[in-house]
């Protein structure tokens, strides 16, 4: 039967009383037998070693014949195996057909009583490395610095009362590394940034600087169209002037040269570059204009 219907049986406990250990879901085409589905009757074995076992071995019916089977799930050789708890049986499906065990004979769904070793084996308490046990030691070798080294100490000297035995490997560099990890700090990317500061500017940060100097003035904006005739034309009771801040080292802003200021402005607690277009400055009654970028055109008052 297909692997579907053989959980559904399980689901349901239509099987009847039974009497071993194990359920095995064979399925023939043709000459080949295959081992689909193993189901293990939970109580019989310990829940936690069902969930992390890797291998099953166990007694075919017919022959008595010791067959191991691999149900971890595997990247090469490619093995899928899905395994759950259902009902009173805990459930190892093997979902890859060329990974499924191809025994001899011919069978039929099968129920019986056998020795299972599951692997690992933890009735000892005594559990051996796998994919669900991670346990201290289990790698090859510990991770080396790349700039400490290991100062040899055991054993000392006329010479070597205050400096490691092996003090002339480390001083032409050919020491053994020490086997301890390296801190972040040894990276230039991190300790640039912490202790010898950063320069963030609008142009490439795509935002402003973390600290801006300058000098605030308040100014009326227009668009880039806008006539400088028109706009001295308006009255000041009928503009409308907002706070802006130059970052140009000059006072006031319509004398600061070309591209040599920016120009921000403020919205509340909100400060950003301000837009393309002229201002009219409100003491002066000068017009200023900006480029895309915020950057201060000129500031000759005749633009």
């Amino acid at each position: 039967m297909t692997t579907p219907e053989f959980r559904d049986i399980l689901q349901r406990d239509t099987l009847g009383p039974i009497d071993g250990s194990i359920v095995i879901n064979y399925n023939t085409s043709g000459s080949i037998t295959t081992i689909d589905d193993i189901a293990v009757v939970i109580g019989q074995s310990d829940l936690t070693q069902l969930q992390e076992a890797t291998s099953l071995t166990l007694l075919l019916p017919q022959d008595r014949t010791v067959f191991t089977i691999n149900v971890d799930n595997s990247i090469s050789p490619r093995r899928e195996v899905d395994r759950g708890r259902i009902g009173r049986y805990f459930l190892y499906s093997i979902l890859t057909p060329q990974q499924r065990p191809i025994i001899t004979g011919t069978f039929s769904t099968a129920s019986y009583n056998t020795d299972v070793a599951i692997d690992p084996n933890i009735s000892t308490g005594v559990y051996e490395y796998n994919a669900y046990n991670a346990v201290i030691g289990n790698s090859a070798k510990s991770r080396e610095s790349d700039y400490i080294v290991d100062c040899d100490r055991g054993s000392t000297t006329n010479l070597t009362k205050t400096n490691p035995t092996n003090i002339f490997n480390i001083l032409d560099e050919t020491a053994l590394p020490a086997e301890v990890q390296d801190s972040l700090y040894s990276n230039t990317g991190w300790i640039n940034a912490r202790y010898e500061g950063t320069k963030l500017e609008p142009a490439n940060n795509s935002g402003v600087d973390p600290v801006l100097q300058g000098t605030f003035f308040e100014a009326a904006f227009f668009g880039i169209s806008a006539s400088n005739a028109d706009i001295q034309a308006i009255l000041p009771a009928d503009l409308t002037f907002n706070p802006y801040l130059s970052s140009g080292e000059k006072s006031p802003p319509e004398f600061v040269t070309a591209s040599e200021a920016l120009i921000y402005s403020i919205q509340g607690t909100v400060v950003e570059i301000a837009s393309e277009g002229k201002l009219l400055l409100r003491q002066t009654r000068k017009i200023i204009r900006t480029s895309p970028f915020g950057y201060l055109i000129s500031g000759s008052g005749s633009i």
